[in-house]
Protein backbone atom coordinates (compact mmCIF):
# COMPACT_ATOMS: atom_id res chain seq x y z
CA UNK A 1 0.00 0.00 0.00
CA UNK A 2 2.89 2.36 0.95
CA UNK A 3 4.72 1.77 -2.49
CA UNK A 4 1.71 2.36 -4.27
CA UNK A 5 1.44 5.71 -3.02
CA UNK A 6 5.13 6.60 -3.50
CA UNK A 7 4.26 5.55 -7.13
CA UNK A 8 1.42 7.54 -7.56
CA UNK A 9 3.10 10.57 -5.91
CA UNK A 10 6.45 10.07 -7.75
CA UNK A 11 4.24 9.73 -10.86
CA UNK A 12 2.00 12.92 -10.54
CA UNK A 13 5.27 14.68 -10.75
CA UNK A 14 6.92 13.20 -12.96
CA UNK A 15 5.06 11.13 -15.42
CA UNK A 16 6.17 7.52 -16.26
CA UNK A 17 6.93 8.33 -19.40
CA UNK A 18 10.31 10.66 -18.81
CA UNK A 19 11.52 7.70 -16.17
CA UNK A 20 14.53 6.76 -18.42
CA UNK A 21 14.99 10.29 -19.13
CA UNK A 22 15.33 10.78 -15.22
CA UNK A 23 17.51 8.01 -15.00
CA UNK A 24 20.21 8.81 -17.52
CA UNK A 25 20.04 12.41 -15.95
CA UNK A 26 20.91 10.93 -12.50
CA UNK A 27 23.75 8.57 -13.32
CA UNK A 28 25.24 11.49 -15.50
CA UNK A 29 25.34 14.11 -12.06
CA UNK A 30 26.55 11.32 -10.82
CA UNK A 31 29.56 10.47 -12.98
CA UNK A 32 30.06 14.29 -12.73
CA UNK A 33 30.31 14.32 -9.09
CA UNK A 34 33.24 11.13 -9.16
CA UNK A 35 34.93 12.99 -11.74
CA UNK A 36 34.75 16.47 -9.44
CA UNK A 37 35.91 14.70 -7.00
CA UNK A 38 39.64 13.88 -8.62
CA UNK A 39 41.48 10.12 -7.81
CA UNK A 40 42.36 8.96 -4.42
CA UNK A 41 45.53 7.62 -3.45
CA UNK A 42 46.14 3.79 -3.53
CA UNK A 43 48.67 4.06 -0.76
CA UNK A 44 48.83 3.96 3.10
CA UNK A 45 51.71 4.31 5.49
CA UNK A 46 52.21 3.46 9.31
CA UNK A 47 52.19 7.60 11.02
CA UNK A 48 52.63 6.29 14.49
CA UNK A 49 54.73 8.40 16.80
CA UNK A 50 55.57 10.47 13.56
CA UNK A 51 55.26 14.28 14.63
CA UNK A 52 53.66 15.92 11.94
CA UNK A 53 54.17 19.60 12.18
CA UNK A 54 50.54 21.40 10.34
CA UNK A 55 49.93 24.95 9.19
CA UNK A 56 46.38 26.48 8.46
CA UNK A 57 45.11 23.82 10.62
CA UNK A 58 41.86 25.25 11.67
CA UNK A 59 40.60 25.51 7.70
CA UNK A 60 38.54 22.85 6.32
CA UNK A 61 41.33 21.56 4.78
CA UNK A 62 43.88 21.52 7.64
CA UNK A 63 41.01 19.47 9.88
CA UNK A 64 40.50 17.00 7.50
CA UNK A 65 44.19 16.59 7.14
CA UNK A 66 44.73 16.16 10.84
CA UNK A 67 42.03 14.13 11.14
CA UNK A 68 43.13 11.57 8.32
CA UNK A 69 46.79 11.68 9.92
CA UNK A 70 45.67 11.61 13.39
CA UNK A 71 43.90 8.76 13.16
CA UNK A 72 46.93 6.87 11.46
CA UNK A 73 48.59 7.52 14.42
CA UNK A 74 50.79 10.55 13.93
CA UNK A 75 51.48 13.25 16.43
CA UNK A 76 50.02 16.65 15.24
CA UNK A 77 51.52 19.91 16.18
CA UNK A 78 48.99 22.25 14.72
CA UNK A 79 50.02 26.00 14.65
CA UNK A 80 47.12 28.18 15.45
CA UNK A 81 47.18 31.56 14.23
CA UNK A 82 44.36 32.53 17.37
CA UNK A 83 45.20 31.97 20.95
CA UNK A 84 45.12 29.07 22.56
CA UNK A 85 42.64 30.78 24.63
CA UNK A 86 40.32 30.61 21.34
CA UNK A 87 37.40 29.27 20.97
CA UNK A 88 38.97 27.17 17.80
CA UNK A 89 42.09 25.62 19.51
CA UNK A 90 39.96 25.10 23.09
CA UNK A 91 36.95 23.13 21.60
CA UNK A 92 38.52 21.41 18.26
CA UNK A 93 41.65 19.90 19.64
CA UNK A 94 39.63 18.00 22.36
CA UNK A 95 36.92 17.03 19.85
CA UNK A 96 39.87 15.92 17.00
CA UNK A 97 41.60 13.95 20.06
CA UNK A 98 37.87 12.05 20.74
CA UNK A 99 37.32 11.31 17.84
CA UNK A 100 40.06 10.26 16.26
CA UNK A 101 41.18 8.75 19.36
CA UNK A 102 44.83 9.64 19.60
CA UNK A 103 45.88 11.68 22.46
CA UNK A 104 48.81 13.63 21.27
CA UNK A 105 47.41 16.25 18.94
CA UNK A 106 48.62 19.91 20.26
CA UNK A 107 48.76 23.44 19.23
CA UNK A 108 51.15 26.04 19.35
CA UNK A 109 50.44 29.42 18.56
CA UNK A 110 51.97 31.53 15.65
CA UNK A 111 50.77 34.36 13.85
CA UNK A 112 51.81 33.04 10.40
CA UNK A 113 51.70 37.46 9.59
CA UNK A 114 54.04 38.25 12.28
CA UNK A 115 57.80 37.85 11.39
CA UNK A 116 58.41 38.46 14.95
CA UNK A 117 55.60 35.11 16.61
CA UNK A 118 56.93 33.39 14.17
CA UNK A 119 60.87 33.24 15.62
CA UNK A 120 58.39 32.77 18.98
CA UNK A 121 57.23 29.41 17.79
CA UNK A 122 60.96 28.52 16.88
CA UNK A 123 62.66 29.43 19.57
CA UNK A 124 60.21 27.60 21.34
CA UNK A 125 60.17 24.53 19.49
CA UNK A 126 63.99 24.45 19.02
CA UNK A 127 64.59 25.21 22.83
CA UNK A 128 62.22 22.17 24.35
CA UNK A 129 62.84 18.17 25.34
CA UNK A 130 61.60 16.97 21.63
CA UNK A 131 62.76 18.85 18.18
CA UNK A 132 61.49 15.66 16.36
CA UNK A 133 59.89 16.04 12.92
CA UNK A 134 58.88 14.06 10.86
CA UNK A 135 56.67 15.94 8.20
CA UNK A 136 56.00 19.43 7.55
CA UNK A 137 52.73 20.66 5.95
CA UNK A 138 52.82 24.11 4.83
CA UNK A 139 48.88 24.51 4.47
CA UNK A 140 48.02 28.29 5.26
CA UNK A 141 48.80 29.18 1.72
CA UNK A 142 46.04 26.72 0.56
CA UNK A 143 43.05 29.57 1.34
CA UNK A 144 41.88 31.70 -1.33
CA UNK A 145 42.61 35.70 -0.79
CA UNK A 146 40.73 38.10 -2.50
CA UNK A 147 37.06 38.01 -3.27
CA UNK A 148 35.42 37.63 -6.61
CA UNK A 149 32.77 40.02 -5.97
CA UNK A 150 34.43 42.57 -4.02
CA UNK A 151 36.54 46.05 -5.36
CA UNK A 152 40.33 45.14 -3.26
CA UNK A 153 43.62 46.64 -3.60
CA UNK A 154 45.56 44.75 -5.66
CA UNK A 155 48.62 45.91 -3.85
CA UNK A 156 46.99 44.72 -0.70
CA UNK A 157 46.12 41.29 -2.37
CA UNK A 158 49.98 40.73 -3.45
CA UNK A 159 51.65 41.53 -0.23
CA UNK A 160 49.22 38.76 1.76
CA UNK A 161 50.20 36.52 -0.40
CA UNK A 162 53.85 37.18 -0.40
CA UNK A 163 53.47 37.32 2.92
CA UNK A 164 52.26 33.43 3.21
CA UNK A 165 55.15 32.60 0.95
CA UNK A 166 57.74 34.36 3.10
CA UNK A 167 56.48 32.71 6.08
CA UNK A 168 56.83 29.06 4.72
CA UNK A 169 60.56 30.08 3.91
CA UNK A 170 60.91 31.78 7.30
CA UNK A 171 59.76 28.23 9.38
CA UNK A 172 61.66 26.45 7.13
CA UNK A 173 64.94 28.22 7.55
CA UNK A 174 64.11 28.74 11.45
CA UNK A 175 63.64 24.67 11.42
CA UNK A 176 66.53 23.76 9.77
CA UNK A 177 68.84 23.09 12.51
CA UNK A 178 66.40 20.28 13.78
CA UNK A 179 66.34 19.13 10.48
CA UNK A 180 69.93 18.73 9.48
CA UNK A 181 70.79 17.06 13.20
CA UNK A 182 67.89 14.22 12.10
CA UNK A 183 69.01 10.91 11.97
CA UNK A 184 70.08 10.13 7.79
CA UNK A 185 67.99 7.05 7.74
CA UNK A 186 64.73 9.56 9.18
CA UNK A 187 62.00 10.13 6.29
CA UNK A 188 61.42 13.89 6.93
CA UNK A 189 59.45 15.74 4.17
CA UNK A 190 58.21 19.24 3.78
CA UNK A 191 54.86 19.28 1.66
CA UNK A 192 53.15 22.87 0.06
CA UNK A 193 49.49 22.77 -0.15
CA UNK A 194 48.97 25.39 -2.95
CA UNK A 195 45.31 26.46 -4.12
CA UNK A 196 44.17 25.29 -7.52
CA UNK A 197 43.17 28.39 -8.38
CA UNK A 198 46.25 30.31 -7.73
CA UNK A 199 48.78 30.30 -10.62
CA UNK A 200 51.60 27.65 -9.13
CA UNK A 201 49.70 25.45 -9.08
CA UNK A 202 49.31 24.90 -12.75
CA UNK A 203 52.21 23.96 -15.00
CA UNK A 204 52.44 27.45 -16.75
CA UNK A 205 51.76 29.37 -13.55
CA UNK A 206 54.52 27.27 -11.51
CA UNK A 207 56.86 28.27 -13.90
CA UNK A 208 55.71 31.91 -14.23
CA UNK A 209 56.16 32.13 -10.50
CA UNK A 210 59.71 30.65 -10.37
CA UNK A 211 60.78 33.03 -13.01
CA UNK A 212 59.57 36.07 -11.48
CA UNK A 213 61.69 35.31 -8.67
CA UNK A 214 64.63 35.20 -10.85
CA UNK A 215 67.22 38.29 -11.35
CA UNK A 216 66.75 40.35 -14.03
CA UNK A 217 70.11 40.26 -16.30
CA UNK A 218 71.02 43.92 -15.53
CA UNK A 219 69.76 42.94 -11.72
CA UNK A 220 72.29 39.95 -11.76
CA UNK A 221 75.18 41.38 -12.37
CA UNK A 222 74.38 44.20 -9.01
CA UNK A 223 73.23 41.05 -6.63
CA UNK A 224 70.34 43.69 -5.40
CA UNK A 225 67.61 44.26 -7.71
CA UNK A 226 64.88 41.36 -9.14
CA UNK A 227 62.92 41.24 -11.61
CA UNK A 228 59.25 42.63 -10.64
CA UNK A 229 56.44 40.17 -9.95
CA UNK A 230 53.42 40.32 -12.79
CA UNK A 231 51.28 39.79 -9.96
CA UNK A 232 52.47 43.00 -8.37
CA UNK A 233 49.82 45.25 -10.43
CA UNK A 234 50.01 49.45 -9.26
CA UNK A 235 46.98 50.62 -8.27
CA UNK A 236 45.03 52.91 -11.05
CA UNK A 237 45.73 56.44 -11.19
CA UNK A 238 42.04 57.32 -12.17
CA UNK A 239 40.48 60.07 -9.60
CA UNK A 240 37.92 58.70 -6.93
CA UNK A 241 35.56 60.52 -5.00
CA UNK A 242 36.12 62.53 -1.86
CA UNK A 243 36.26 60.55 1.07
CA UNK A 244 33.85 61.83 3.13
CA UNK A 245 31.49 60.43 0.69
CA UNK A 246 32.50 57.32 0.31
CA UNK A 247 31.33 55.77 3.94
CA UNK A 248 27.66 57.10 3.07
CA UNK A 249 27.68 55.24 0.06
CA UNK A 250 29.24 52.30 1.39
CA UNK A 251 26.66 52.17 3.77
CA UNK A 252 23.67 52.39 1.20
CA UNK A 253 25.07 49.67 -1.18
CA UNK A 254 26.23 47.10 1.83
CA UNK A 255 22.56 45.80 2.24
CA UNK A 256 21.92 45.56 -1.49
CA UNK A 257 25.61 43.94 -2.18
CA UNK A 258 24.72 41.09 0.77
CA UNK A 259 21.44 40.50 -0.24
CA UNK A 260 23.11 39.89 -3.70
CA UNK A 261 25.55 38.01 -2.52
CA UNK A 262 23.22 35.86 -0.44
CA UNK A 263 21.14 35.05 -3.66
CA UNK A 264 24.14 33.96 -5.65
CA UNK A 265 25.48 31.70 -3.16
CA UNK A 266 21.71 30.33 -2.89
CA UNK A 267 21.90 29.70 -6.95
CA UNK A 268 25.47 28.55 -6.95
CA UNK A 269 25.20 26.20 -4.20
CA UNK A 270 23.90 22.77 -6.24
CA UNK A 271 26.17 23.34 -8.63
CA UNK A 272 29.54 23.59 -5.99
CA UNK A 273 27.66 20.52 -4.23
CA UNK A 274 28.05 18.89 -7.34
CA UNK A 275 31.38 19.98 -8.89
CA UNK A 276 33.20 21.05 -6.00
CA UNK A 277 35.62 18.90 -4.26
CA UNK A 278 35.25 18.19 -0.28
CA UNK A 279 38.10 18.33 1.77
CA UNK A 280 38.57 15.13 2.15
CA UNK A 281 38.64 14.84 -1.30
CA UNK A 282 41.24 17.70 -1.83
CA UNK A 283 43.81 16.22 0.62
CA UNK A 284 44.57 13.15 -1.31
CA UNK A 285 47.38 14.34 -3.24
CA UNK A 286 48.97 15.89 0.03
CA UNK A 287 48.19 12.20 1.50
CA UNK A 288 49.65 10.48 -1.45
CA UNK A 289 52.95 12.13 -0.96
CA UNK A 290 53.57 11.66 2.36
CA UNK A 291 52.48 7.75 1.95
CA UNK A 292 54.82 7.37 -1.12
CA UNK A 293 58.22 5.92 -0.62
CA UNK A 294 61.78 7.79 -0.91
CA UNK A 295 63.71 6.51 -3.85
CA UNK A 296 65.83 5.30 -0.76
CA UNK A 297 63.98 3.55 0.91
CA UNK A 298 62.39 1.94 -2.80
CA UNK A 299 66.14 0.95 -3.74
CA UNK A 300 66.48 -0.64 -0.40
CA UNK A 301 63.48 -2.80 -1.11
CA UNK A 302 64.53 -3.86 -4.77
CA UNK A 303 67.68 -5.26 -3.59
CA UNK A 304 66.08 -8.85 -3.00
CA UNK A 305 68.02 -12.00 -3.30
CA UNK A 306 68.33 -13.71 -6.29
CA UNK A 307 65.94 -16.62 -4.91
CA UNK A 308 63.17 -14.34 -5.74
CA UNK A 309 60.73 -14.55 -7.91
CA UNK A 310 61.01 -12.17 -11.82
CA UNK A 311 57.55 -10.70 -11.58
CA UNK A 312 58.13 -10.00 -7.85
CA UNK A 313 61.48 -8.01 -8.97
CA UNK A 314 59.83 -6.29 -11.96
CA UNK A 315 57.05 -5.09 -9.64
CA UNK A 316 59.16 -3.54 -7.07
CA UNK A 317 61.64 -2.15 -9.62
CA UNK A 318 58.18 -0.47 -11.53
CA UNK A 319 57.08 1.09 -8.24
CA UNK A 320 56.13 4.50 -7.77
CA UNK A 321 58.34 6.85 -5.44
CA UNK A 322 57.98 10.12 -4.40
CA UNK A 323 60.14 12.65 -6.68
CA UNK A 324 61.23 15.41 -4.61
CA UNK A 325 60.48 19.13 -5.46
CA UNK A 326 57.87 18.15 -8.11
CA UNK A 327 54.40 19.54 -8.19
CA UNK A 328 51.22 17.01 -7.48
CA UNK A 329 48.14 17.24 -8.68
CA UNK A 330 45.53 14.27 -8.70
CA UNK A 331 47.72 12.00 -7.11
CA UNK A 332 50.66 12.25 -9.83
CA UNK A 333 53.61 14.68 -10.96
CA UNK A 334 52.51 17.37 -13.21
CA UNK A 335 54.85 17.63 -16.26
CA UNK A 336 56.55 21.39 -16.02
CA UNK A 337 60.31 22.76 -17.68
CA UNK A 338 61.42 25.51 -16.15
CA UNK A 339 64.09 27.60 -18.29
CA UNK A 340 67.80 27.84 -16.94
CA UNK A 341 69.31 31.14 -16.57
CA UNK A 342 70.66 33.24 -19.56
CA UNK A 343 74.58 32.38 -19.53
CA UNK A 344 75.06 36.26 -18.78
CA UNK A 345 73.26 35.60 -15.67
CA UNK A 346 74.43 32.65 -14.75
CA UNK A 347 77.91 34.21 -14.71
CA UNK A 348 77.31 37.38 -13.40
CA UNK A 349 75.42 35.41 -10.14
CA UNK A 350 78.84 33.02 -10.06
CA UNK A 351 80.75 36.23 -9.91
CA UNK A 352 79.05 37.79 -7.48
CA UNK A 353 78.64 35.18 -4.72
CA UNK A 354 82.59 34.65 -5.42
CA UNK A 355 83.33 38.18 -4.62
CA UNK A 356 81.61 38.60 -1.65
CA UNK A 357 85.18 36.58 0.01
CA UNK A 358 85.71 36.57 3.44
CA UNK A 359 85.32 33.83 6.00
CA UNK A 360 82.04 33.25 5.22
CA UNK A 361 82.76 33.10 1.28
CA UNK A 362 85.34 30.45 2.20
CA UNK A 363 83.68 28.20 4.58
CA UNK A 364 80.86 28.12 1.51
CA UNK A 365 83.25 27.26 -0.91
CA UNK A 366 84.59 24.46 0.41
CA UNK A 367 80.46 23.49 1.70
CA UNK A 368 79.90 23.79 -2.64
CA UNK A 369 83.20 21.66 -3.05
CA UNK A 370 81.99 18.89 -0.94
CA UNK A 371 78.49 19.09 -3.07
CA UNK A 372 80.26 19.65 -6.16
CA UNK A 373 80.42 15.71 -6.62
CA UNK A 374 76.65 15.90 -6.91
CA UNK A 375 75.27 15.97 -10.92
CA UNK A 376 73.33 18.93 -11.47
CA UNK A 377 70.32 17.58 -13.73
CA UNK A 378 69.20 20.67 -14.90
CA UNK A 379 65.87 20.09 -13.74
CA UNK A 380 63.73 23.31 -12.61
CA UNK A 381 66.31 25.38 -13.87
CA UNK A 382 69.09 23.57 -12.63
CA UNK A 383 71.15 24.62 -9.50
CA UNK A 384 71.55 28.51 -10.71
CA UNK A 385 67.66 28.69 -10.84
CA UNK A 386 67.23 27.37 -7.40
CA UNK A 387 70.21 29.97 -5.61
CA UNK A 388 68.16 32.97 -7.49
CA UNK A 389 65.16 31.80 -6.18
CA UNK A 390 66.83 31.00 -2.90
CA UNK A 391 68.55 34.78 -2.68
CA UNK A 392 65.27 36.32 -3.59
CA UNK A 393 63.30 34.81 -1.00
CA UNK A 394 66.33 35.96 1.55
CA UNK A 395 66.22 39.88 0.08
CA UNK A 396 62.14 39.78 0.11
CA UNK A 397 62.40 38.18 3.99
CA UNK A 398 64.48 41.19 4.73
CA UNK A 399 62.46 43.29 3.68
CA UNK A 400 59.38 41.81 5.13
CA UNK A 401 60.93 41.43 9.09
CA UNK A 402 62.07 45.43 8.59
CA UNK A 403 58.50 46.38 7.26
CA UNK A 404 56.75 43.95 10.45
CA UNK A 405 59.67 46.16 12.98
CA UNK A 406 58.58 49.34 11.91
CA UNK A 407 55.05 48.94 12.24
CA UNK A 408 55.49 47.61 15.75
CA UNK A 409 57.42 50.04 17.16
CA UNK A 410 54.73 52.64 15.33
CA UNK A 411 51.94 50.72 17.57
CA UNK A 412 54.06 50.27 20.81
CA UNK A 413 52.42 52.87 23.11
CA UNK A 414 49.25 50.64 22.46
CA UNK A 415 50.82 47.08 22.19
CA UNK A 416 52.57 47.51 25.54
CA UNK A 417 48.69 47.65 27.12
CA UNK A 418 48.29 44.18 25.81
CA UNK A 419 51.67 42.76 26.65
CA UNK A 420 50.58 40.15 29.64
CA UNK A 421 47.77 38.96 27.00
CA UNK A 422 50.33 38.06 24.77
CA UNK A 423 52.93 36.96 27.66
CA UNK A 424 49.84 34.37 28.53
CA UNK A 425 48.90 33.15 25.91
CA UNK A 426 52.49 32.48 24.60
CA UNK A 427 53.20 30.13 28.07
CA UNK A 428 50.20 28.17 26.93
CA UNK A 429 51.45 27.78 24.04
CA UNK A 430 54.45 26.06 25.63
CA UNK A 431 52.74 23.75 26.95
CA UNK A 432 50.72 22.85 24.23
CA UNK A 433 53.53 21.13 22.72
CA UNK A 434 54.55 17.54 22.45
CA UNK A 435 57.81 18.69 24.58
CA UNK A 436 55.79 18.10 27.56
CA UNK A 437 54.39 15.21 27.29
Amino acid sequence: MALQAAYAAVSFILPPKYFPHAILIAILLFVAHAFARGRTTNRERDLHARIVLVTGAFTPLGLSLISALAARGAHIIAVSPYPLTHAYPTVLIPLLRSTTNNPNIFADHADLSDPASIHAFCTRFLTGADQRLDAIVFGHEYRGIGSWFGSQDARTLAQTQDAASLATFLLVTLLLPALLVAPVERDIRIVTVVNPFYAAAAPEGHRARVLDSLPTRAGAAAGLERAPCASRTPRTSSPSPPARHQPQRHRRAAPQRLAARRALYTLLLPPLVLLAKSPDAALQSVLHVLFLPTPLSARSRTSMPRSTPRASRARAQTREVLKPGALYRECAVVQLRVPPLPSDAGKAAEEGKKGKGGAKGKQKSESDGADADAEDDGEFGGEAVGRAVWEWYEERLKAWEARAKAEAKEESPVASTGSGGADASSGEAGEGKPNGQ
